[in-house]
């Protein structure tokens, strides 16, 4: 007999004898084979009764203890009474199951059949125990080898890979146990049918504590002598990349590189070209999930420089770009609604780079040398529309654009803005290097003449092929909104408007196709499609009622393109497409509420009643009308684009190839989800996908018709103190506001304390009427007055990018310019509720009836009225104007100015910033003498606002993974070549394209403003930059200082 049947029948025995003297050991016996008889037959009912009479000789635990020995020496012992007596012994609790395992597993049971053990392990794992349990016990009796190829042929209850899986996950912490785990689950004479591939993909699938766990373990048993890789990734893609990434990020991970593992890497690029040799597709789709997925490593483990060595080395650029990156294998995927139709070369390389967009493209390194090359031969390319489609197929390519990007700006840098060349001259007149300007005076506003003015801009009205299909790509805009235009022109024609169209009134930039060079054909379908618009304008331009300026988005009209279909709905010879127009006699509604008030408190003592009460009853603007506003100036009006670095005409290829790579085709996919609406629930709307998509950039560029109509409701009932310039990421309102404080109109001008005119733009598609900017809490070594600064700045929106609402600027007959819109609903234009629009009244019947009032009782009230108006005046004090700045500015002539804008809130840094730039710009205008002799800015790189929305102008490329103060501070110790705190002189080409790339990268409207004061600074003032940048605190600044001539030194003798 076996040893371990000697072991169990002599432990039964023993029992046996200590129970024997109160019974017979025959009866005893007898008792014990009719419950095992019991069990065995499945009658487990009848067998506890039959146990109950063996109370009073054993207990509980001595009874499972026989049971379970007296079972495994049965003669016929087999699987099946394992499986009985346990299912038997736990399901009366005469054992703890561990009690069970430890009989059966230890000891004498450590040497039983192995069909024995199996049977155990079948009925404890699938009835009695978790699979995590069974193991800790397993592990702990150190039974390993012996146990798990048994348990690994068990038939689990929820199948062999559950069983596979659950032994991995358990392995993960019990370093001893796991190796064998994996060795017994790929051992060939068990026959289990298990891969190492097998086991990877199911690992790969783990929740993730699990996943990170125990991938990298079983990656270390089987990688590379018994996986299969290509195998492997190949069954993965054709599932699901997700699992790709995660293997790759696994294999890069487990081989503890500093660097990137030149023969992992290359095996893993190689990897698709091997498995779909021919298969172009195919080739693309797992090269880019592959590269994706190494990029980020190399991104977490900051080795993306040599990994981008290694990239430019498998990939060289061409010198001749003309046809860009030429290959053998060309194809065109079908399923990329942006239409790109380039060569395989092209195509792999922008899948590769996509990873590193937006990552440490601002570093200096071999990817900033290939971008430098791509960009350098394509904006050197002598036809135009060449270039700009080129550039539009490169950005179009997701991820290459952030990388072409510095490189882009680097090249608008060396082309300064002409806006810098208006400074100083007249309105009326223009000129630039180029060409002298198209501007237009048009009449006055009167009421004699019924002669007012509607302003509209942005229309970008559409062709027939942008709507391709309304689910999935659809581009038009201006379509949706041609009901309510055409109803607003009605309007206008029957009320006697004269209308203006202030640019981007057909969108020229939007291709039909990426490979589309010549925008003709898109102009004659717009033309045709929207003819019964044409029609109404060409009208009015017949009675002398509309006029049209050129925007960014229609340059093709002015910039040599066919004026003939246009010619066929303004047959007139007089019809010029204008640069400028210029409205004379336009209400700039300012008053001097602040000096009236002061003027009669200073006077108090030797007025009497009745002179104080003419004076406030003539001077306070009672009833919140329009007329009692006098004062006019020229309203200067143009697109606006010529403002802004990004879109004007010197640098119109940066805004066509975001254009067209990136707001094109975002704009097309958003159809879907527009028009899926969003998901209801209990029948309200639970998600909307328009307002989701209205508050990311791009999308937030056209917004859909409820968020519209939503933000046209909150900009009408706006409260004044929250209507402020907005500096964006794309564009400084500050700026455009500024503008006329250095133009002339007919001899008066430039002026810092009265500029001579105002100005109206659009570009933005944000509308504005007298916005604020806002001088409060700034900090400098001035004692400067704080406030609001109310300036003359209009933007007219946008009429066909508002989904649903139509925007526009009224000047009416009385010269008074004010904000409107049109929605569906409108049979009228909506007005402001901050602006006035209230008629005149009439004080004069009521002036008898308030002095009689006053007559006995002005010695009571008069202590409380003058306290009452001295409040008013101190809080209209706050609301600084130029006047009183400039007046502030004198004290600190010829010193050093300083903003420091580390300790400030978000909006208080745009405040301090924007003044800076009015300081910086206004040595520009008259009595320079008395600017200050150096302007500091200090700015918080770690604190900086990002991530801002924005209405207008260029589009966001994508968000870098690592902060702005990184990136900035790591170019900045680049350029320092040490962590130095010594003020450097940089060429301001450099920090200007830093801010600008960085204003794009990361939504910050701030760097936008410092790029325009740096261009300013070069290009205008002629003026020093010296930066210093403290990288333990983050903080950087900078120094703007007037040149000075080196005078000539005089000799000792003179």
């Amino acid at each position: 007999m076996p040893a371990w049947f000697e072991q169990f029948n002599s432990a039964v025995k023993d029992l046996n004898d200590k129970a024997a003297k109160k019974s017979s050991r025959a009866s005893l016996e007898g008792l014990q084979d009719m419950v095992i008889k019991r069990v065995l037959a499945g009658s487990f009912g009848e067998a506890l009764r039959a146990l109950k009479r063996l109370n009073p000789f054993f207990n509980r635990t001595e009874q499972g203890k026989l049971v379970v020995m007296k079972a495994l020496i049965l003669p016929r012992a087999g699987q099946k009474s394992v499986e009985s007596v346990i299912d038997f012994v736990c399901q009366s609790r005469l054992l703890p199951k561990q009690t069970i395992a430890e009989i059966i597993f230890t000891g004498a049971g450590q040497t039983l059949p192995p069909e024995f053990h199996q049977a155990a392990l079948k009925t404890l794992v699938n009835r009695w125990m978790k699979l995590d349990t069974l193991l800790g016990l397993i592990d702990r009796f150190g039974i390993g080898e012996q146990a798990l190829p048994l348990l690994a042929k068990v038939e689990y209850r929820d199948g062999p890979q559950v069983l596979c899986q659950g032994l991995l996950k358990y392995g993960r912490r019990h370093p001893t146990l796991f190796p064998q785990i994996v060795t017994t689950l790929l051992s060939p004479g068990l026959e289990l049918g298990i891969t190492a591939q097998d086991l990877v993909v199911w690992t790969l699938g783990f929740e993730k504590r699990y996943r990170e766990e125990v991938t990298p373990l079983l990656l270390a048993r089987v990688y590379p002598t018994r996986l299969d890789l290509q195998a492997t990734l190949k069954r993965l893609y054709e599932k699901n990349k997700t699992p790709v990434e995660r293997l790759v990020g696994f294999l890069l991970a487990g081989s503890g590189l500093r660097g990137p593992d030149r023969s992992l890497i290359t095996e893993l690029l190689e990897v698709p070209q091997k498995l779909y040799p021919g298969e172009p597709p195919k080739i693309q789709g797992l090269f880019f999930t592959l590269f994706t997925t190494i990029a980020k490593f190399a991104q977490e483990k900051n080795f993306l420089d040599a990994f981008m060595l290694q990239v430019v080395a498998w990939l060289q650029v061409p010198a001749d770009l003309r046809t860009p990156l030429s290959g053998s294998m060309s194809f065109s995927p079908s399923s990329n609604v942006r239409g790109v139709s380039v060569s395989m070369p092209l195509w792999l390389v922008a899948s590769a780079l996509k990873s590193l967009a937006g990552s440490r493209t601002l570093e200096p390194g071999p990817h900033q040398t290939l971008a430098a090359a791509l960009v350098t031969a394509l904006v050197g390319l002598a036809d135009a529309r060449t270039r700009d489609n080129l550039l539009g197929q490169f950005l179009a390519i997701k991820g290459l654009g952030i990388l072409m990007l510095p490189a882009l700006v680097i090249k608008a840098l060396l082309t300064p803005m002409r806006i810098w060349e208006w400074f100083g001259q007249d309105v009326l007149q223009l000129k630039q290097k180029d060409r002298p300007l198209k501007i237009k005076e048009l009449e006055a506003p009167s009421e004699t003449a019924h002669r007012k003015y509607m302003i509209f801009s942005d229309l970008h009205r559409d062709a027939r092929e942008d709507c391709r299909d309304p689910a999935f790509f659809d581009v038009s805009h201006f379509t949706k909104n041609k009901d309510i235009y055409c109803s607003a022109l009605n309007y206008c024609q029957s009320q006697g408007y004269t209308v203006i169209e202030n640019g981007d009134c057909e969108e020229l930039w939007y291709p039909p196709g990426m490979t589309d060079g010549d925008p003709l054909p898109r102009a004659r379908s717009i033309l045709e499609k929207h003819g019964d618009v044409y029609d109404v304008l060409s009208k009015m331009h017949q009675a002398g009622r509309y006029f049209r300026l050129r925007g960014n988005h229609d340059d093709y009209w002015v910039n040599g393109g066919d004026m003939g279909p246009l010619r066929e709905h303004f047959p007139d010879p007089d019809f010029t497409i204008w640069d400028a127009v210029v409205i004379p006699e336009v209400k700039t509604m300012g008053t001097e509420l602040w000096g009236v008030l002061w003027k009669i408190l200073k006077e108090w003592d030797s007025l009497d009643s009745q002179e104080i009460l003419e004076r406030l009853l003539d001077q306070i603007p009672l009833g919140l009308s329009p007329d009692h506003y006098h004062r006019k100036k020229p309203l200067f009006i143009l697109h606006g684009h010529q403002l802004d670095f990004w879109n004007c005409d010197e640098h119109n290829y940066l805004g066509k190839a975001i254009t067209r790579g990136i707001a094109f085709p975002a704009d097309g996919v958003d159809a879907l989800p527009y028009y899926l609406k969003g998901i209801d629930w209990d029948g309200n709307p639970l998600i909307k996908f328009g307002d989701i998509l209205a508050k990311i950039t791009p999308w937030d560029y056209w917004p859909p018709e409820d968020f519209a109509l939503d933000l046209s409701r909150r900009i009408e009932n706006m409260e004044e103190i929250n209507r402020k310039l907005q500096d964006s990421l794309s564009f400084s309102e500050t700026f455009a506001a500024l503008l006329p404080v250095f133009l002339k109109y007919k001899g008066k001008g430039p002026s810092l304390i009265d500029p001579a005119v105002q100005i109206l733009i659009g570009h933005t598609h944000y509308p504005q009427s007298r916005p604020h900017l806002n001088l409060h809490g700034l900090i400098s070594s001035g004692d400067l007055v704080e406030g609001m600064v109310k300036v003359s700045y209009f933007n007219s929106g946008s009429g066909g990018w508002w989904e649903g609402v139509v925007w526009a600027v009224e000047i009416t007959e009385k010269g008074q310019p004010r904000l409107v819109y049109w929605d569906r609903n409108s049979s009228s234009p909506h007005l402001m509720s901050w602006e006035l629009h209230a008629p005149e009244i009439d004080w004069q019947e009521y002036l008898d009836a308030i002095k009689k009032f006053f007559e006995n009782q002005f010695e009571w009230v008069g202590k409380n009225l003058k306290e009452l108006l001295e409040s008013l005046a101190s809080r209209l004090k706050g609301l600084a104007t130029l006047e009183m700045f400039e007046c502030q500015l004198k004290k600190v002539r010829g010193q050093a100015l300083s903003f420091d804008l580390t300790t400030l809130s978000s909006a208080q840094q745009y405040q301090s910033l924007s003044l800076a730039l009015w300081v910086l710009l206004r040595n520009k205008a008259a009595r320079a003498k008395a600017s200050p002799a150096t302007l500091d800015i200090k700015l918080p790189l770690g604190k900086m606002p990002q991530g801002e929305r924005s209405f207008g102008g260029t589009q966001r490329l994508g968000t870098p993974a690592h902060s702005l103060r990184q990136v900035v501070g790591k170019w900045l110790d680049d350029f320092f070549q040490a962590r130095s705190r010594t003020w450097k002189s940089p060429k301001l080409d450099t920090p200007a394209s830093l801010f600008f790339v960085c204003a794009n990268l990361y939504g910050s409207g701030l760097m936008n403003l410092m790029g325009v004061a740096v261009l300013a600074a070069r290009d205008l003032l002629s003026m020093d930059l010296k930066i210093r940048y403290d990288s333990k605190k983050g903080e950087l600044a900078l120094r703007f200082q007037k040149k000075h001539s080196a005078k000539p030194r005089r000799s000792k003798n003179s």
